[in-house]
């Protein structure tokens, strides 16, 4: 469907990306590795993606917020978008065709097991990285320094959701609902996660600059969208 409607890629990739499953996100990589999606839909994707926080949020007392969340993540996603695809022209294909020389049992059991026990390495590699590191960090002194430092908020978080692991969705959807940071904080951590799909992307044979320039502008979007709605909360 995306491959026969170009234009509507960003748009459909942006509604695609709100679902809550880390998935998502790694499907989309797989698509724009093999070129049958634009970068713009790729980013868009990457932006509305939000992981652990929606059921998170469903299941406080900020239900409201889910709203406000999946509201700003489509417009920063759809936008975004197709504004890299205005900038960057990139071929795709016309049709989707099944990989050369290889059987479907290499194509659809090998393959896949193979990326998912990849991909388990990594989860529990971060995991335990994750509990080591809170048995050492003071939460307390942290959650403190962000009360007290309004506008360095979204920079902190955007740190945070840089690490691919639905851990770090869970910490500054949690800090959120604890009122220790803003909702533009909240914002900037879940802009520049995208799950588990930035580490798929990486472990592919793409461009490494196109990589970057997917990483860094994740980074910047988050900051400058996060910083923007703090603001305009810190008026209201």
């Amino acid at each position: 469907m995306l491959v026969k409607n170009k234009k509507t890629m960003p748009f459909v990739g942006s509604l695609f990306g709100v679902i809550p499953q880390c998935s998502v996100s790694i499907l989309a990589s797989d698509l724009y590795i093999k070129n049958y999606i634009t970068i713009g839909t790729l980013i868009a994707i990457y932006l509305s993606c939000s992981d652990e926080a929606i059921p998170i949020l469903l299941a406080s007392d900020q239900k409201i917020m889910v709203i406000y969340l999946i509201l700003s993540k489509i417009i920063i996603g759809m936008v975004f978008g197709y504004l890299f695809d205005f900038i960057i022209k990139e071929t795709i294909l016309d049709s989707v065709i099944e990989e050369e020389k290889e059987s479907g049992w290499h194509l659809h059991f090998l393959h896949p097991l193979k990326d998912s026990f990849e991909i388990f390495l990594y989860v529990l590699v971060i995991n335990i990285l994750f509990h080591g590191l809170f048995h050492i960090v003071d939460t307390n002194q942290i959650e403190s320094f962000l009360a007290t430092n309004y506008y360095i908020q979204p920079l902190l978080t955007t740190l945070i959701g840089l690490i691919p692991n639905c851990v770090s969705t869970i910490i500054v959807t949690n800090m959120f609902i604890g009122s220790t940071i803003s909702f533009g904080a909240l914002l900037s951590g879940l802009l520049v996660n995208s799950g588990l799909g930035l580490i798929y992307l990486f472990k592919s044979k793409k461009s490494g600059k196109r990589k970057l320039l997917i990483l860094f502008s994740l980074i910047i979007i988050a900051l400058i969208c996060g910083e923007i709605i703090s603001f305009i909360e810190a008026l209201i």
